[in-house]
């Protein structure tokens, strides 16, 4: 479970910041909803991220078809990829939705950061491995028993493995 608390903010930017740096091609991109506050805070990121000087590309997306697309068409192109979501993506299941753990796309390096105000964030990006999640205080997870946490987690991850395998299925599938 990836849910980062205000406290880890500094730490996950800097996390950012040195992936971001690995590749002379910008290997973060950033997807910004067109509402003002993503466009508020994607300024702001956008100056943080030039005064540390990491390369980034912004791409606005109206809803989840262009944000398919952009980040599809990013996939196909890089093999280090950090995805960064300001007010989107937050709601819906981001590992299905992009493929980011289908079979055509193990090889590749894929961490996506979401920073979204949407409610309620879907619990699969939460319990996901390479999906950071940032909180600004409102998702309590400590409220949920933890023996009924664990059990969350265990049921999110026996999905994730069917999804897998389903994947897997569908391109031996196409293989033949």
């Amino acid at each position: 479970m990836v849910l980062i608390d205000p406290a880890q903010f500094s730490k996950a930017y800097q996390g950012l910041t040195q992936g971001g740096n690995t590749t002379n091609s910008p290997s973060i991109c950033i997807f910004v909803s067109l509402d003002v506050d993503a466009l508020c805070s994607v300024r702001i990121l956008g100056d943080m991220l030039k005064r540390d000087r990491t390369p980034f590309v912004m791409k606005p997306v109206r809803g989840y078809e262009d944000l398919y697309l952009a980040a599809t068409e990013h996939i196909q192109n890089h093999d280090f990829i950090l995805f960064v979501f300001l007010n989107c993506g937050g709601v819906v299941d981001l590992n299905t939705l992009l493929g980011l753990n289908s079979k055509k796309n193990s090889k590749k390096q894929i961490y996506t950061f979401v920073i979204d105000s949407h409610t309620p964030q879907n619990l699969s990006n939460i319990f996901s491995k390479n999906i950071f999640v940032f909180d600004d205080g409102s998702l309590d997870l400590d409220d949920i028993p933890g023996q009924l946490r664990e059990q969350i987690q265990q049921h999110f991850q026996t999905i994730q493995d069917q999804q897998e395998n389903d994947d897997d299925d569908d391109d031996d599938d196409e293989s033949t």
